[in-house]
């Protein structure tokens, strides 16, 4: 959930609050027997802000998901925007539906912070990455490494 400020009003937090528990109430309603092996971990989903993510192994198992979320969410009276959903697969060119409406396949997810293709790899992410190290790097020319009176030590450390 964002940052909360002093000039949001108390009902408006309130809501604020409730909108967020009662989606985190209907992924693990929805998602309770579905999960992704990562390592020693298993997760079903992940959300951030308002926006949430539903992994799944293969595309029959993110279609009964889907379902799952979209009759949960319709029982508290939400749904699932079907022009904000994608969908983004690493295997199969299947596709997933909401209600009888295809989800936009894409080649390419981006999630706050990361992105994901469609091979499974984050290559353009990983040069997105090294571009910023080196930029910020280059800006340091000036203020760092050409000032003689800072030792090699100190700057490396740096």
């Amino acid at each position: 959930m964002p940052p909360l400020s002093p000039t949001h009003t108390p009902s408006l937090k309130a809501s604020l609050i409730l909108f967020n528990y009662t989606r985190d109430q209907i992924m693990k309603n929805a998602l309770k027997e579905d999960d992704v092996a990562f390592s020693a971990q298993k997760i079903t989903d992940i959300e951030y802000a308002n926006d949430g993510t539903v992994l799944a192994d293969s595309a029959q198992k993110a279609q009964s998901m889907i379902e799952r979320v979209a009759k949960t969410a319709s029982e508290t009276g939400l749904a699932i925007s079907i022009l904000k959903t994608k969908y983004l697969s690493t295997k199969e060119n299947t596709s997933i539906y909401i209600s009888g409406e295809p989800i936009e396949m894409v080649e390419e997810f981006k999630y706050p912070r990361s992105s994901i293709d469609a091979k499974g790899g984050a290559t353009s992410e990983i040069q997105g990455r090294i571009s910023k190290a080196w930029f910020g790097f280059g800006q340091l020319r000036k203020p760092l490494w050409i000032r003689r009176e800072i030792k090699l030590v100190k700057k490396l450390r740096i």
